[in-house]
């Protein structure tokens, strides 16, 4: 019962917002280049898919969005002063040239 539950309900909520999609499309009034309908989505879906454009946009799309975390990332490393001026015993205890940035506590420690 679970295991049918668990793999109906995400078909059915599917089944639903597709529906709602469809009859958005159909007798929203808005105009088809905004609000295309089901059969329209699947034929560009299919021929961007035969044609290479779909997997190109996938992996330029990846390569931004790993770009984007690599320089974020260096930028809030570099800059963040808790990680820069903070070293840690090997007890845990916090070494800190300044005072007020505390030492990062595991949420089972122990008081």
């Amino acid at each position: 019962m679970r295991r049918a539950l668990s793999i109906c309900l995400p078909l059915a909520t599917f089944a639903v917002i597709a529906a709602a999609w469809q009859m958005l499309a159909t007798y929203g009034g808005f105009p088809p280049k905004l609000v295309p309908g089901l059969g329209k989505i699947a034929e560009a879906f299919l021929r961007l898919a035969g044609d290479g454009t779909l997997l190109a946009a996938a992996f330029a799309t990846l390569y931004r969005l790993g770009a984007g975390f690599l320089i974020a990332a260096v930028i809030g490393v570099s800059t963040n002063p808790g990680l820069i001026s903070m070293t840690l015993t090997p007890a845990g205890q916090s070494r800190c040239r300044r005072p007020w940035v505390k030492a990062p506590r595991p949420a089972l420690a122990l008081p």
